[in-house]
């Protein structure tokens, strides 16, 4: 909360420093900017979970063998940290990776209309922020992957499959 507190008061000086204003922040715009983040933040986790399945293989099943073979490849991938990189066997191309390319080109470049194209000028460079939200958001996909069958994105039935592994 308090990270989310202070990244609301971020955006708010900046947007205030950018329209050349000076409006006071209030507790009821700090929870508004909040709950943006947090409905990005799912909407984003949506988006590359659907990229994320496919493009590291993950395979779609609620055989408790081909779970364990994801889990063992999602904790591979978060354990290396080879997921940051554009070659992940090698680890070559540090956050170059097209995954989060695709990620971030589907939650902002999709039409004329998405905000990476109206306000271009705030993407260009990326900010690092968002990068590293899509890269924080690829390890909840993998965490998903890991514990629920590919096409059961809602989590229903994680219980009993995680105990199953656990148990």
């Amino acid at each position: 909360v308090a990270a989310e507190t202070k990244l609301a008061k971020e955006a708010w000086h900046k947007a205030c420093q950018i329209k050349g204003v000076n409006v006071k922040l209030t507790l009821s715009a700090v929870n508004m900017l909040s709950k943006c983040t947090s409905h990005m933040q799912g909407e984003l986790k949506t988006k590359m979970c659907s990229l994320t399945g496919s493009f590291y293989g993950f395979q779609a099943s609620n055989s408790m063998e081909v779970i364990r073979k994801n889990r063992d490849l999602a904790e591979s991938l978060k354990s290396s940290l080879a997921f940051v990189f554009k070659d992940w066997s090698l680890k070559l191309g540090i956050y170059k990776i097209e995954l989060l390319q695709e990620g971030i080109n589907l939650m902002w470049f999709m039409n004329r209309t998405d905000e990476g194209i109206v306000y271009h000028k705030y993407f260009n460079p990326m900010p690092v922020i968002l990068a590293a939200g899509g890269n924080w958001m690829l390890q909840c996909s993998f965490n998903q992957a890991s514990l629920t069958a590919i096409g059961d994105r809602n989590g229903a039935g994680r219980e009993s499959k995680v105990e199953a592994l656990i148990g």
